[in-house]
């Protein structure tokens, strides 16, 4: 194989590999900590409607994700209004035609399950729309009151509170009408100022009224700072009498409370050494009691295992005996099956044996008819091969015959001899 194919075959199952490890790699959708998801078809755009939490989620070929914050997001109203920002300050034109500045924060949480609504309305906008449309509805909120409403507080509280609740409205249902996409959490009226011309005009004399009754306040508030003062003076002797008086009486009262708790005590004291003499005699009895009990107990146990020790040996000894019978039992009637097997055996090859005498025999004789036809012999020649052949046949201790030279051989006889020496064998 040359070096370019080498190369070649290298190059290809580089790319491959590498094909292999974005394919994987692109069928996974994640999404970060602190963040909800939306899994969004590349192509079609189609959107899941179920939030996805934070994690890896596998089988997401061609799947993208919009994040959405999981935490408490804030919008503050705070920079210099003169500012780009779109986080300066808010201002509005009072009923009395002021010009007011406010500065304003408020928190908010998307909700999980109404996150697909929220885009569908507002794309990826969403946090734009809510700055500008909050700032409309605070701008004609805020001019129901007067400029100097707000510097009072009894009436900041109220003009907070309708902030506050013209907020929760909006994002209940206004956000996306009838959804309610968006959890208010906190709304903060944290300052308040006025827009200051060149000329003297409507709003230098509503400052002037405003430092008027701040002027007006604070003498209020240092006169009443001085009666405050008398008046605590006065207590503060008062209260030092009054708790002297009753310091002394707390005293007797405790050094009485102590003296009847020390009687109590002694009368405690010995009930409790009298219900420990008794606990103490009571225990000893029971402990005497208990300890005759499980000897007594102890002893019906031992003689229980006594009993039961004896009844095993007696069980232990007739099985033993009973086992010896049974084999001897076994051993005899071995014995028997072998002798009958003997028996049958015996007279099954004595008949073996008749059986194959007299075949032979009768073969026999039809032999030599056919040698005494074939050969001419005479009846003496025959007679004496014929007996010849009948003592070849015949063993020792089977032979029965006469000492005479026979005149003719009786073979009938020889077999009816050796036929009974077979049975009585």
């Amino acid at each position: 194989m040359s070096e370019k194919n080498i190369v070649f075959g290298c190059c290809c199952c580089g790319t491959i590999t590498i094909t292999i490890i974005i394919l994987i790699a692109s069928s996974f959708v994640y999404v970060p900590i602190e963040h909800w998801g939306l899994k969004v078809d590349s192509i079609s755009k189609e959107i899941d409607p179920t939030p996805l939490k934070s994690g890896a989620y596998g089988n997401s070929l061609g799947k993208q994700v919009y994040l959405f914050p999981r935490s408490v997001e804030t919008i503050n109203f705070m920079e210099s209004y003169g500012s780009d920002s779109d986080e300066k300050v808010l201002r509005l034109t009072a009923s009395d035609a002021a010009s007011v500045l406010l500065q304003i924060s408020f928190s908010y949480r998307l909700k999980e399950e109404n996150l697909a609504e929220l885009y569908k309305e507002h794309g990826f906008n969403w946090k734009t729309s809510i700055q500008s449309n909050t700032r409309s509805l605070l701008r004609n909120e805020g001019a129901q009151f007067r400029a100097l409403d707000y510097v009072k507080d009894s009436q900041r509280i109220v003009i907070e509170k309708a902030f506050d609740t013209a907020m929760r409205k909006y994002f209940k249902d206004g956000v996306v009408k009838g959804v309610p996409v968006i959890e208010m959490i906190g709304f903060y009226l944290l300052g308040v100022d006025f827009e200051v011309t060149n000329g003297r005009d409507k709003n230098e004399d509503i400052l002037n009224q405003i430092k008027t009754v701040k002027d007006q306040e604070k003498i209020a508030e240092e006169s009443k700072l001085q009666v405050i003062t008398e008046v605590t003076n006065t207590n503060i002797s008062k209260l030092r009498e009054e708790r002297t008086a009753y310091v002394a009486v707390e005293t007797q009262k405790n050094a009485n409370l102590k003296s009847q708790k020390e009687v109590e005590l002694v009368g405690v004291k010995a009930t409790t050494n009298l219900l420990v003499s008794e606990i103490k005699a009571a225990a000893t009895a029971n402990a005497t009691n208990f300890r005759s009990e499980t000897d007594n107990l102890v002893a019906i146990k031992n003689n229980a295992i006594v009993t039961y020790r004896q009844e095993t040996i007696q069980l232990v000894n007739a099985i033993e005996s009973s086992t010896s019978v049974l084999e001897a039992q076994h051993m005899q009637a071995m014995a028997e099956i072998r002798a009958t097997a003997q028996k049958n055996a015996d007279i099954i090859v004595a008949k073996a044996k008749t059986d194959a005498y007299l075949n032979q025999t009768a073969a026999l004789e039809e032999a030599y008819k056919n040698m005494a036809t074939d050969l001419a012999l005479t009846g003496e020649e025959l007679n004496t091969l014929k007996f010849i052949k009948s003592i070849e046949m015949h063993s020792d201790d089977d032979l029965f015959m006469d000492v005479q030279k026979p005149t003719a051989l009786n073979l009938q006889g020889q077999n009816a001899k050796y036929l009974n020496s077979l049975k009585s064998d």
